[in-house]
């Protein structure tokens, strides 16, 4: 129905309490929403960012689909959780044929779990030159196979022929605008379990990080009776044991890394997205601790149409910035 009026694409992401949707529209050189949808899903279909029962997962998501009347063939998916691994190889630079066999002779060096185990991918993020001379920077990206199967029956079940599969955290790059990232950024992007750490230079990665520490968790300790802060015989003091100091240290180890092998670059600014913005208080502690501007990334800034749905605090929309992102991959073919 809606490709007679423009290339429709759509990008799917999830996590244990609901399924996000967006789905966007290139027409005459121009991007715009057609539509954004979240599913709210009952507890024990996903858990820690991967499908448990697919069966019902691939049936929530068949009827929602069905009711919005897209179509079923341009969908790419985000996939979020610890079963990814990211890894960074400097490699000697051949050409892409001959890159693609050395990525596979070496990769087992860089993952301590059977290659045999997991589905691989890579991009060149660059080149580094050292007293050995020039290589490529490659972001080496393994995740397991089992996990991956898990996600394909959920969409065989939904009816859906999906055009791939991306890393959450990883497609947000192509959601900012240039200006977002002409210097270094830490991108913290969090949803209901997992947080994922990316640090980019330039449009490209150069650190990235998961983590199980999602907004729930978060959310749970922040809200609870006693407080972060108890009290002792001497005063009080902050409690170093929960998830809060567990993701601050996280995120300055992150910045440390980066900082201890670039003498003249500082890290500029931290973007969030997913649902991070909505910890009160949070985004102040990130300013006091690192000294570093923080901003709630607005996925549809560059893009025009209508807002439907969305909840209109900044906090709200940014948890639709993976899907956007998936669907504006989407679309690049077309362009």
């Amino acid at each position: 129905m809606f490709n007679v009026f423009g290339k429709i694409s759509v990008g799917i992401d999830m996590d244990s309490k609901e399924i996000r949707i967006v789905a966007l529209k290139l027409k005459k050189g121009k991007i715009s929403i057609v539509s954004c949808d979240k599913i709210n899903i009952s507890e024990g279909i996903i858990r820690d960012g991967i499908v448990v029962d697919p069966i019902k997962a691939g049936n929530v998501l068949y009827e929602r689909i069905s009711n919005t009347r897209l179509k079923r063939d341009k969908i790419i998916l985000g996939i979020n959780n610890t079963d990814i691994l990211v890894r960074f190889a400097n490699l000697p630079k051949v050409p892409e044929e001959k890159l693609k066999g050395l990525v596979k002779y070496q990769v087992q060096d860089y993952f301590p779990i059977p290659i045999n185990n997991v589905e691989l991918d890579y991009m060149i993020a660059g080149e580094v030159t050292n007293k050995e001379g020039t290589f490529y920077k490659v972001m080496l990206v393994a995740a397991r196979k089992d996990m991956i199967e898990g996600f394909l029956k959920m969409m065989d079940e939904a009816d859906i022929e999906l055009s791939d599969i991306d890393v959450s955290t990883l497609s947000i790059i192509r959601l900012l605008p240039v200006r977002k990232y002409e210097g270094t950024s830490l991108i913290i992007n969090m949803d209901n379990d997992i947080t994922g750490i990316l640090l980019v230079e330039k449009g490209l990665p150069v650190l990235a990080r998961i983590s199980a520490i999602g907004y729930v968790k978060m959310k749970e300790y922040l809200s609870r009776s006693e407080k972060i802060v108890a009290v002792s015989s001497t005063g009080a003091f902050i409690d170093r044991s929960g998830p809060v100091d567990s993701l601050m240290s996280e995120i300055r180890s992150s910045i440390s890394y980066y900082n201890s092998r670039n003498d003249s670059v500082d890290v500029e600014k931290i973007l969030l997205t997913g649902k991070i913005g909505s910890l009160d208080g949070f985004i102040k502690d990130m300013e006091d601790a690192f000294s570093i501007p923080v901003e709630i990334v607005n996925p549809f800034e560059e893009i025009s149409g209508f807002t439907g749905n969305l909840e209109y605090d900044a906090a709200g929309i940014s948890s639709y910035s993976v899907a956007a992102s998936l669907a504006l991959r989407g679309l690049e073919e077309y362009k």
